[in-house]
């Protein structure tokens, strides 16, 4: 019987064979998506399980503005900002976003402050969904940063039903700027690097928050 870590090196060199082949195609349908999608996402649509919750991760512009504003729209929603640093509290978070921002919607969102990076929101959004008895959550987060996390969450919290909300930053808009293809090629490389994982299979812990 072929053992164990045998099979770990075959699956390895696979997928490492297949990234190398399809992955300048990859690259440019990754970038595409990333950078051509509308500034302004449509609204939620109407769907046949209606969604519990609201989640932004952290760590890209424009995303918590547009999560705030999807909370005015669903104000019967629970929202988790997820990722937030330790010491930073609502006001600094929600002011310089939104001026207005109704006071009673305050109530409906949770500051998450354990998470360090992508898998990390995952597992932050999974405790507090099942805190929250919540199974269909909206997820909002930057175009270039929604297929990683998508893949994070079908392999760490496959129960959740995700209905992604991409929000397209404005630094985008200038394609062939250095600062843009740096933020691509890098997330194009975490992206890899977690599929890479799931060929690996290596073991998710549910609520264990470190990174």
């Amino acid at each position: 019987m072929m053992s164990r870590l045998r099979w770990k090196t075959i699956f390895l060199t696979s997928g490492l064979s297949i990234i190398l082949l399809v992955g300048p195609v990859g690259f440019l349908c990754f970038c595409l998506n990333a950078a051509l999608r509308p500034l302004s996402p449509p609204a939620l649509p109407h769907l046949a399980s209606p969604h519990d919750g609201l989640v932004v991760l952290t760590g890209g512009e424009d995303r918590i503005t547009t999560a705030l504003h999807l909370l005015q729209d669903h104000p019967d929603l629970p929202l988790l900002i997820s990722g937030v640093a330790p010491q930073t509290h609502m006001q600094p978070i929600i002011k310089p976003k939104i001026t207005s921002f109704p006071s009673h919607l305050r109530e409906q969102i949770t500051l998450g402050r354990r998470a360090i990076g992508t898998v990390g929101n995952v597992r932050e959004t999974e405790q507090w969904a099942h805190d929250h008895h919540l199974t269909h959550i909206v997820l909002i987060t930057s175009t270039y940063h929604m297929p990683r996390a998508l893949l994070e969450f079908h392999y760490v919290a496959p129960h959740l039903d995700m209905t992604p909300y991409p929000v397209r930053a404005q630094s985008l808009s200038h394609l062939w700027n250095k600062r843009t293809w740096a933020i691509l090629t890098r997330e194009y490389i975490k992206l890899l690097g977690a599929i890479m994982r799931s060929f690996m299979h290596t073991p998710q812990h549910p609520y264990d928050l470190t990174p």
